[in-house]
């Protein structure tokens, strides 16, 4: 015969003691015959030069001395060929947990070479795309058990083996090709500063999103949703980090805000309207740690709340105050208050223009000033 089975025809196979592959499941499948010269001229690949993300396709070329014809979806099936309904592929060393697997897509009528197609996986990384050695084409039967060989037109097996990886003629000498089938990941979060309470209203808290590659994110920026307890949410802005592995989120604290332990809202908390991706393309996993930490050793509390005075009592609390007497003013507030620096006054009016200073006395760092006026 002079038409060959699809990819099939520049495959040599001697089929009948093929040994079964795991790619093929249930399914025969065999390498082609290693006798001989190769009837394979050439291989190359078809898709440019560069760097593949996950989904994306390859093509790849394989010519022959010989006219390769095809239908029923894999190779001459005439009864005359004596053949099986069945595809070839060319198994691939993709840098994955398994090898990866070109599938057969065309070949035209009485032309001299087919083409495969090989969809890049979650998991591929290779640098140096080949395929994994010289019996790298297969020969799967879908359909039946083999009973024949594919044969040349002198009734010869086709012989199909290939040069040998990375070497003289393999695809990697002619073209430069990787995979990037590994998505960026979330790999921790941090708060800047660690530790330590942020008291007033206006002080700034970043959180670094630490991915484990360079992401990139386009369109509307990204934010870090915040919870801060008792059913209050915020959140935190994109501030830098654009095209780097760390993208920095800032929170200025507002008035009324208050919270023991500042965590990130959830899983689900870092989200964007627009793209993240690494600089291949993949789409970058946005999934956090479901403990909510924050890489520090103490909570991360805020103060939003201004202390306020609830009242100014004197004691004793009524009666005269003779020369030489001391009177006590308690100024109280709602919570602990600190000073620092110069002691606080507390400016009193005797009537009739007259004004004296009650100076400090005690209290600092509770929620109770006292101010003595002799």
């Amino acid at each position: 015969m002079t038409v060959f089975a699809a990819a099939a025809a520049i495959l040599a196979l001697a089929v009948a003691a093929a040994p079964l592959d795991a790619h093929a499941g249930s399914a025969t499948a065999g390498p082609c015959d290693r006798s001989g010269s190769s009837n394979i001229n050439s291989i190359e690949f078809r898709s440019p030069n560069g760097t593949y993300k996950i989904g994306d396709t390859i093509d790849i070329r394989a010519s022959s001395a010989y006219d390769i014809n095809t239908d029923s979806g894999g190779f001459d099936t005439t009864p005359s060929a004596n053949h099986l309904l069945g595809h070839t592929h060319i198994r691939l060393e993709t840098g994955g947990e398994s090898d990866g697997y070109a599938n057969f897509t065309t070949v035209p009528n009485n032309g001299h070479w087919a083409e495969w197609r090989y969809t890049v996986r979650a998991g591929d990384n290779t640098s140096d795309l080949d395929y994994d050695s010289t019996r790298a084409m297969y020969f799967v039967v879908t359909h039946g058990e083999i009973t024949t060989r594919i044969e040349d037109g002198n009734n010869n097996a086709m012989r199909c083996y290939l040069p040998q990886p990375r070497g003289p003629g393999s695809l990697s000498a002619q073209a430069d090709i990787g995979l990037d089938g590994i998505a960026p990941r979330v790999a921790n979060v941090t708060v800047s500063p660690p530790d330590g309470g942020y008291g007033l209203v206006g002080d700034r808290i970043e959180f670094d999103v630490n991915f484990d590659d360079t992401v990139v994110y386009s369109g509307a920026a990204p934010v870090l949703r915040l919870n801060l307890g008792g059913g209050e949410f915020r959140n935190a802005t994109y501030a830098s980090g654009n095209n780097t592995d760390r993208l920095t989120f800032a929170y200025d604290v507002r008035s009324g805000d208050d919270a023991p332990d500042v965590e990130y809202n959830g899983t689900m908390a870092l989200t964007t309207d627009g793209s993240m991706t690494d600089k291949t393309g993949n789409a970058a996993n946005l999934t956090l740690s479901a403990s909510g930490s924050l890489g520090r050793s103490g909570p991360v509390p805020i103060d939003g709340i201004r202390p306020t005075v609830l009242s100014v009592t004197s004691s004793p609390p009524d009666g005269g105050y003779g020369l030489g007497g001391r009177i006590e003013f308690d100024v109280n507030f709602n919570e602990a208050v600190l000073y620092s620096g110069a002691a606080p006054v507390l400016r009193l009016n005797l009537g009739g223009g007259e004004f004296r200073n009650a100076t400090y006395a005690s209290g600092n760092n509770t929620d109770r000033l006292t101010f003595a006026y002799d």
